[in-house]
């Protein structure tokens, strides 16, 4: 993780010089958005490790995207051999658009960089960080979208997960609903928008 790494760096740097908590900070924040940009800011998340090193690299004031795709067609091939159905898939399309041209988050939140999404069509993992939590665990298919977003500090953050992206899904779910491309930016669009208090402590899922 992260912390074990930074925080050596940082004893070491304020052990060989007097800086300041505010530049001590600084130099920390630097060395994590510099772990995320090599890391790249679109990530296939095949492991919880892939989650947590995006979420772990946010930073302040900003966001981490996980959507994942599950549908009959990416189970057939298992969650390592799902991509080369993605290409057929409407919601998965305007899900890297709206990954690859950001332009649509500046209404949302004060965008400062450019933020990283990742996708999964690893069921498990999905639940794992909270999809089905809105009361649907046992009957969410094909798409479920997570926005993490952190305080203007950096120092609270939460988890917005969404299995039902519109209250129409929510209602419909049993019936096998599936949910129209444009849900998704809304979805997102929602989410990213949320505010996040610094006194907000949130328990793990």
């Amino acid at each position: 993780m992260k912390f074990g790494t930074i925080a050596l760096v940082l004893s070491a740097l304020a052990a060989a010089n007097a800086h300041s908590q505010e530049e001590i900070d600084r130099k920390g924040a630097e060395i994590m958005e510099e772990y995320r940009t090599q890391r790249g800011t679109w990530v296939h998340a095949l492991t919880q490790h892939d989650i947590d090193f995006m979420v772990d690299h946010i930073g302040s004031d900003g966001i981490a995207v996980a959507g994942f795709f599950v549908g009959p067609h990416y189970k057939a091939s298992g969650p390592r051999f799902a991509d080369r159905h993605q290409h057929t898939d409407d919601l998965f399309l305007v899900y890297k658009r709206l990954a690859e041209d950001q332009s649509w988050l500046k209404d949302a939140m004060n965008m400062h960089k450019t933020y990283t999404f990742a996708f999964s069509h690893d069921r498990e993992l999905a639940d794992d960080n909270g999809c089905g939590g809105d009361g649907l665990a046992n009957r969410w298919d094909h798409v479920c979208l997570v926005v993490w977003k952190t305080s203007k500090s950096g120092q609270s953050i939460k988890t917005f997960p969404a299995t039902a992206l519109t209250e129409e899904g929510k209602q419909k779910m049993h019936e096998g609903y599936r949910h129209h491309p444009a849900d998704i930016k809304l979805a997102l669009f929602e989410r990213a928008g949320r505010s996040v208090d610094d006194s907000e402590i949130e328990a793990e899922l």
